[in-house]
């Protein structure tokens, strides 16, 4: 009897003992054992951030797998499987964004023979080719409204179209561009746009934080293959990436990475986050059949204050060669290469003034405005007009924008005492003379007269069969030399 109350008396004790470990364990980790495997489920999924609400809404069980799924309206602990529907930041969105059109002349030449080759006498046809992109609003000023988009949407360009969401659409002109970094604005003339167009369409909201993050989700909106604005979702895959599209074209650093498609047309648009904000400018993808999900976008971030310097710069529309003012400088590039290998700053460096015979030239000696103005030889232009100028073909593009006697600001990097200090000079553009070669030009064109979009131009007048004249004298000695052999 003694042995059995003992082996009672143990099993009670172990069982307290057992007991009270159990308990202290579930209060320790707050787990329960007796937890069904469908409950702890619930952890095994991705979280999307920037969603918040309530917990417990909206949560379906998904009856095959045990899991469960949230909508976009709800933040979860890390570990939660998020459905997006974007819709709402979509809708939002839109009127911010437009398709554009650009339209670039394509000449064609054509030749008979050699001699036709060698004389000038071939054929010219011209004819119109458009391409189409996106961009973003991203300011609007009392005369005008400005687009950010691509610099490979505007650059060569011979006129460019802006749709709204309305679909109203207005010409645009140019105001800065930067083929480095693919980034460009433009604007349209407040003064041409509806009532109703001004209406409909919003700035956009832009994003300047460097917090980016591989998986944070995203949006693209854009005028995908020139169809009109479309929508594409997805995660930034990388940040800080260099990308081109093969190993022969120009890299662009510090881009972002994503694998929401960005199709043709796409570029200029937005890639946006999910409060909404313009996060990049979309520029391409890598377009290979063995890749997929390997787009770019241009962050915020890293060219903003080139948007803004192109916001304030003056916007580009054509003025006749007439009109247009001049510097009266010689000039040569620093470029990037030559500026790190010595030390230089990059830019314009001026070689020679307009009012001095240049060695080696044939230009007339006129009155130089920029000697005027206090710039000296070995200068180095920077900025014209607040705008950056990095060769001398990209300065002497830019002054053409601008009419005689127009007071302009130019900024120069000055050595002194073996360093480099900047300098600002304001200077009153000359006049310039049209030469005998732009006059020629200028009428060569009004005779072509190209009719619009049917690909056919007038032809410059020729002699029959398209041949030279007989009095021309080495066609004709040609001609007398192939006769001795016949």
């Amino acid at each position: 009897m003694k042995n059995v109350l003992k082996i009672i008396a143990g099993a009670l004790l172990f069982g307290v003992i057992a007991g009270g470990v159990i308990f202290g364990i579930t209060k320790l980790t707050g787990t329960s054992l007796g937890k069904s495997q469908a409950q702890t489920e619930e952890t095994t999924a991705v979280q999307v951030p920037e969603t918040q609400v309530q917990a417990g809404e909206n949560t379906q069980a998904d009856t095959e797998t045990g899991s469960t799924i949230d909508t976009v309206n709800r933040m979860e602990p890390a570990g939660t499987l998020v459905a997006m529907d974007v819709s709402d930041i979509v809708e939002e969105a839109m009127p911010s964004i437009v398709a554009i059109t650009n339209t670039t002349i394509i000449k064609q030449y054509g030749y008979n023979s050699i001699w036709d080759y060698y004389n000038g006498r071939g054929q010219v046809q011209e004819y119109e080719q458009q391409a189409s992109g996106s961009g973003v609003i991203i300011k609007e000023t009392a005369d005008e409204l400005l687009i950010a988009t691509n610099n490979h949407m505007v650059e060569g360009t011979e006129s460019i179209a802006v749709t709204f969401c309305d679909s109203e659409t207005v010409e645009a002109y140019v105001k800065g561009s930067d083929a480095d970094n693919d980034i460009a604005v433009i604007a349209v003339k407040m003064e041409d746009l509806k009532a109703e167009t001004k209406a409909a369409i919003k700035v956009a909201v832009l994003h300047t934080e460097r917090n980016l993050k591989p998986g944070q989700y995203v949006i693209v909106i854009g005028n995908s293959l020139g169809l009109g604005q479309t929508v594409t979702a997805g995660v930034i895959s990388a940040v800080d990436r260099d990308a081109s599209a093969d190993s022969n074209e120009k890299a662009f650093d510090g881009v972002i990475q994503t694998d929401a498609a960005i199709n043709g047309g796409n570029s200029g648009g937005a890639l946006l986050n999910t409060k909404g904000e313009v996060i990049g400018i979309n520029m391409g993808k890598y377009a290979r059949t063995d890749i997929e999900g390997v787009c770019f976008s241009i962050p915020i971030y890293k060219v903003i204050d080139l948007i803004e310097e192109f916001s304030n710069a003056k916007t580009k529309v054509a003025i006749p060669d007439k009109d247009q003012g001049r510097l009266g400088i010689y000039m040569n590039t620093v470029s990037a290469e030559q500026s790190q290998a010595l030390n230089l700053p990059q830019g314009v460096i001026i070689v020679g003034f307009s009012d001095e015979k240049m060695a080696g030239t044939d230009y007339e000696v006129e009155y130089s405005p920029a000697r005027e103005a206090g710039l000296q030889k070995n200068d180095i232009i920077t900025k014209f007009d607040g705008q950056t100028v990095k060769d001398a073909n990209a300065l002497a593009e830019l002054v053409k924008y601008y009419e005689a006697g127009t007071m302009v600001d130019v900024t120069v990097q000055r050595i002194n005492k073996g360093e480099y200090e900047e300098k600002v000079f304001t200077i009153k553009l000359a006049p310039r003379k049209v030469t005998e070669t732009e006059e020629k030009d200028e009428k060569q064109d009004e005779e072509k007269a190209p009719e619009k979009n049917d690909g056919k131009s007038e032809e410059k007048p020729q002699d029959k069969d398209n041949k030279p004249s007989d009095s021309d004298d080495m066609y004709q000695k040609f001609k007398e030399f192939l006769e001795q052999y016949r």
